[in-house]
């Protein structure tokens, strides 16, 4: 059995980092990672952890969450040279002060007129997704964003996407040189502005993308690195490589020492039960976090297009999946997830087979979440765990029986110490 011990914010030695990056070609990161000494700080989870993206002007979530992830696009607040309008983005604001939630906000894609190839094609519109044909005008966007937003917004995700071409046509020197002037203009307004790299996508491409940006020198001008961890149509136990992938990337760059930010996580592509949307928003939202992801976004709420949807179809009301969001706060918040324990760690996008344990240290004690992959596995409750109550992702609880004999299915469930 393999037991991956993760922190929230880790660097390797310079041997390890070595032979990890080696390594990962061939798909071995699970054997390499049991045996490196990552070292670091095992941070507590935030409510802040918890975020989403909704609608504009959808009844707002009715999940507790604390961060939250929206358009604030360049084409959207300046449509015309001579043109200003908030409107969209002050509504998000205002909603987020009302309901004590954090906002990020995506500054990317640009309007035609600023744009350095206004005819080309792109999934949100001709010139777009290009480079600005003026830096002082991407300056300026920023500078005056920054003013209207200061003392209400912090944190800022420079771009969308960006490895597929359908949402950036431009180069990475390119993207290197926004976040410089991202950089400068937004904290010269603000200081306390922390900037998110752009986020890319995609197990191979994604990876490769963001490898890229760092060695052109990117990693210098963004404060925390964000990255979307879709493994779909797979389950979610794919995630705890990928997040492991990132993480090399980020180390041999030299800003392993960041904060990793999952801005995208959410499931599309195949059809899931009440019961499997439940079971796969705990096991995601437990293995980023045990992988060493300090906030994570969930795509989306009341969004009904989606394989795994919080709300139900009225928008409002939380599905079974949204429930468990909100029970696995409860649960979670407060307690430090310092490692996950399989046999079988998967590729991203494969599947898993058999027990996971994943370790909360909470109110000075040690509680456990455990599910298993693939196949219901029958249980023995170890003595020495010293459990007193299994909790579920319907927020019930009850007492251990007495053989501690249990079976385990694919939903995680909650085994609170004495």
């Amino acid at each position: 059995m393999l037991k991956v011990t993760l922190t929230q914010r880790r660097s390797w030695n310079a041997a390890n980092t070595t032979l990890l990056t080696g390594i990962l070609a061939f798909g071995l990161v699970s054997s390499v990672a049991a045996h490196a000494a990552p070292v670091g700080n095992n941070s507590t989870v935030t409510p802040e952890y918890f975020g989403l993206l909704s609608q504009y002007k959808a009844p707002f979530p009715t999940v507790p969450f604390r961060s939250w992830r929206t358009d604030l696009a360049w084409k959207l607040v300046q449509p015309d040279h001579d043109r200003w309008d908030f409107a969209r983005s002050d509504w998000f604001v205002d909603q987020a002060q009302k309901h004590n939630v954090e906002v990020l906000f995506i500054l990317g894609y640009i309007p035609r007129w600023a744009s350095s190839t206004p005819d080309k094609p792109c999934g949100v519109g001709a010139g777009q997704c290009a480079e600005p044909r003026d830096l002082k005008e991407w300056r300026n966007y920023l500078t005056t964003v920054a003013e209207h937003y200061k003392g209400k917004v912090h944190y800022y995700e420079l771009w969308n996407e960006p490895n597929l071409a359908q949402y950036y046509s431009g180069s990475v020197p390119g993207m290197v040189r926004m976040a410089q002037v991202a950089s400068e203009a937004l904290k010269e307004v603000d200081p306390s502005i922390q900037l998110i790299s752009p986020s890319p996508t995609g197990v191979g491409g994604g990876v490769r993308w963001l490898d890229s940006f760092l060695r052109a020198g990117g990693g210098k001008y963004v404060d925390i690195i964000g990255y979307h961890f879709y493994v779909h149509p797979g389950p979610p136990e794919g995630v705890l490589r990928y997040v492991q992938q990132v993480r090399s990337v980020m180390a041999s760059n030299g800003v392993g020492d960041k904060p990793l930010w999952s801005t995208e996580i959410g499931w599309g592509g195949v059809s899931l039960g009440d019961f499997w949307q439940a079971a796969y928003v705990a096991r995601a939202e437990v293995l980023l976090r045990a992988g060493g992801v300090d906030r994570s976004f969930w795509y989306a709420w009341g969004v009904q297009n989606q394989s795994v949807r919080l709300a139900k179809e009225d928008g409002t009301t939380p599905s079974e999946a949204g429930k468990a969001f909100q029970v696995l706060q409860d649960w979670m918040i407060g307690g430090v997830l310092n490692s996950c324990t399989s046999a079988n760690i998967p590729e991203p996008k494969m599947s898993s087979h058999g027990l996971w344990t994943c370790e909360l240290h909470k109110d000075g004690k040690l509680d456990r979440i455990i599910w298993s992959a693939g196949v219901n596995s029958p249980f023995d409750i170890p003595a020495g765990w010293k459990v007193k109550q299994i909790g579920d992702l319907q927020g019930h609880y009850k007492p251990v029986p007495e053989t501690r004999h249990i079976e385990v299915g694919e939903q995680p469930i909650l085994l609170t110490a004495e």
